[in-house]
């Protein structure tokens, strides 16, 4: 292969590369321990990150919640999912905070993150579907800071 077909080849990959990070969906990725590694932001415009996160069924997941607010509480909920091996959130901590909403039910996944401060849900999905994700705090889910967990 040329010089050129070489440099054409490159550009493609890097093009293609970049295309893949467009869109407001996350893609997980595997830890050492097989994991899926989850990200998601929660911000002060009472939006988070993705509106959109999909993962593996029957595959534990890492998921993160970063809360870049200075000012407010956020946390990331789902009331009903099939899930096994619910590790962390504020469970670990003594606490089961749902910010004030009354939900009538105990959600399935739930994690609360103050202001500037880093949370982590660990869980295994077990059937496929697609999960409302939300923020508890009144007012933040009608300000649209939810979204969709789709399970493959």
């Amino acid at each position: 292969m040329g010089p050129q077909r070489l440099a054409l080849a490159a550009l493609l990959v890097g093009a293609a590369t970049a295309l893949a990070g467009c869109g407001q969906r996350s893609e997980t990725s595997a830890d050492k321990g097989g994991a899926q590694q989850v990200e998601l932001v929660a911000r002060s415009d009472l939006k988070f990150s993705v509106d959109t996160l999909s993962v593996k069924a029957g595959q534990p997941v890492a998921l993160v919640l970063r809360n870049e607010d200075t000012a407010q509480l956020h946390d990331f909920t789902i009331l009903k999912i099939p899930v096994k091996d619910v590790r962390g959130g504020n469970e670990a901590k003594g606490e089961n905070v749902h910010a004030g909403m009354d939900m009538g039910m105990e959600p399935a996944l739930h994690v609360s993150v103050q202001p500037g401060q880093t949370g982590r849900l660990e869980f295994t999905p077990t059937d496929r579907g697609q999960y409302e994700f939300f923020c508890t705090v009144p007012g933040h889910k009608d300000a649209g800071m939810k979204g969709t967990l789709t399970v493959n």
